[in-house]
């Protein structure tokens, strides 16, 4: 998968019947089916299975992988994909092609043995274009760093949302005040967002970001699928909340103990999602 492994109009009673924050509490013994999986456009669909412990369980946070499920994806028009595990990278991945396109329904369906069905649906969002990206050496606090304006706009009358992030060599964190960019403190891997306030406007995003030894700094503007930013948001809320340890995170975030963290998953929790990118890549200054 991609680094942090990465989300449309359907009627609210099909799609959000289904997507729901859970406040998870595993009676003694209890373990849970965790799925991550995220649907992008010429990015080859990748699924993680695992079994949760309780809490209670004296392993703490680890989890035990699934390697005998049955896994499919259908689209709107009854293709079926069927993926197998890989030992290598741990995950269950397509045996067969199915082109992935934006605006289309995918579902997921997992068969564990002695487990009730897991079901989710994603639908592809479009991809948003970033239209131009502007820089220039600026000094904050005493700190020599290149400032980066970044345009996209934003589809008129419809939700949007997204995730944003950059990826250097050594060092990806950025710096931002940008009104835009809500959470307590920019100063992370990523950031997600919708177009709450900016609905069919042309937007650009300012952030300041440090170069240590790299060449280049790749600008990603990720389009979500809703779901995709209910759970990174949920992450961002559990963080605030207990101190929950999101720096450099993971999609595959373990289950040790009672939490609450979205999930559009049916009979077992996680998240499947989808994301569109659109990547620009720069020469770091001179």
């Amino acid at each position: 998968m991609i680094r942090f492994i990465l989300l449309f109009t359907i009627a609210a009673s099909t799609l959000y019947s289904c997507q729901k924050p859970v406040d998870l509490e595993l009676e003694e013994g209890e373990q849970k089916i965790v799925a991550h999986g995220f649907l992008s456009p010429g990015v080859q669909a990748e699924i993680n299975l695992e079994l949760s412990f309780p809490y209670n369980s004296g392993v703490g946070g680890d989890t035990e992988e699934i390697t005998n499920a049955v896994v499919k994806l259908n689209d709107q028009y009854g293709h079926t994909q069927e993926f197998s595990y890989n030992d290598s990278i741990r995950s269950y991945v397509p045996v067969n092609y199915m082109n992935i396109l934006p605006g289309e329904v995918y579902d997921l369906k997992v068969k564990v043995p002695g487990y009730d069905s897991v079901f989710a649906r994603t639908r592809i969002p479009s991809k948003i274009k970033i239209d131009s990206i502007r820089h220039y050496p600026v000094t904050v606090d005493y700190r020599e760093l290149e400032r980066y304006e970044i345009t996209f706009s934003d589809p008129p009358n419809e939700e949007n949302f997204y995730f944003f992030y950059t990826i250097g060599g050594s060092y990806n964190h950025f710096y931002s005040d940008d009104p835009l960019l809500q959470w307590d403190l920019v100063d992370k891997d990523y950031i997600v967002f919708s177009d709450e306030i900016i609905d069919g406007q042309k937007y650009t995003i300012v952030i300041d970001y440090f170069f240590n030894s790299e060449d280049s700094v790749s600008i990603h503007l990720q389009s979500l699928s809703p779901e995709a930013y209910f759970y990174f948001q949920s992450i961002n809320t559990q963080h605030n909340i207990h101190e929950f340890p999101i720096e450099n995170v993971e999609l595959n975030i373990p289950i040790a103990q009672p939490f609450q963290i979205f999930t559009n998953l049916e009979n077992a929790v996680g998240i499947f999602a989808s994301f569109n990118s659109d990547v620009k890549t720069l020469p770091a200054p001179e």
